[in-house]
């Protein structure tokens, strides 16, 4: 609905299946940034809203929020209206007549796990069972939260890695396999195709 912000945290998975009879703003700032820009303890204040999935802007301040949202596209000055923004958040917040819920964690800790351990997992039940969940009932919720399956995202986490291990040039392409936990190259090459629409060699040979 108008005036709905809707925040997703770092390495969540998230996907739009609302079509195209809206439009939106997207914001995407980095760790590095807040650095750049805030000093530790401002930062972690300004993102207090983000244990929050959606948060609903009041009608009196969407004006404010569109205008700090222009503003954003400016060059140079874009942090201080970042800084306003994620400030009206948390305004917006205390004045919601239902506080949001708080963000449940379980498929945000199988996101965490695959991008720390991808190199080293070897079936989906260790996936489970870092979830504390069975391996049947992750499967369902992963794919009805994100769209993919869990061996869909493991392999998309493992082929990025790939790309920027065969980018730097240090490796070639069996070490590079090796390194993004696939155990054969031939199984790689064809995971890598299928995503990549080229072979790890092609790619290589194109990045360097």
């Amino acid at each position: 609905q108008r005036g709905d912000v809707v925040l997703f945290r770092k390495n969540a998975l998230h996907k739009n299946n609302g079509g195209t009879d809206h439009g939106r703003y997207t914001v995407n700032f980095s760790d590095k940034y807040l650095r750049e820009h805030f000093t530790q303890s401002a930062a972690e204040e300004l993102l207090g809203c983000f244990e929050y999935d959606k948060i609903i802007v009041p009608r009196r301040y969407q004006g404010y929020a569109f205008a700090l949202l222009r503003r954003m596209e400016q060059k140079g000055s874009e942090f201080a209206f970042l800084s306003a923004f994620l400030g009206m958040l948390k305004d917006c917040v205390a004045e919601m007549p239902v506080k949001a819920e708080k963000v449940e964690n379980d498929i945000n800790i199988v996101l965490e796990y695959i991008n720390e351990n991808f190199k080293n997992i070897e079936k989906i039940d260790e996936i489970a069972e870092a979830a504390h969940t069975s391996k049947s009932y992750l499967c369902q919720k992963f794919k009805r939260c994100t769209g993919m399956t869990v061996t869909e995202y493991l392999n998309s986490v493992r082929i990025k890695n790939a790309c920027e291990m065969l980018g730097s040039g240090n490796m070639n392409v069996s070490e590079t396999a090796q390194e993004c936990g696939y155990s054969t190259s031939a199984y790689f090459c064809k995971v890598f195709r299928e995503i990549v629409k080229m072979t790890p060699s092609e790619f290589r040979r194109f990045e360097i």
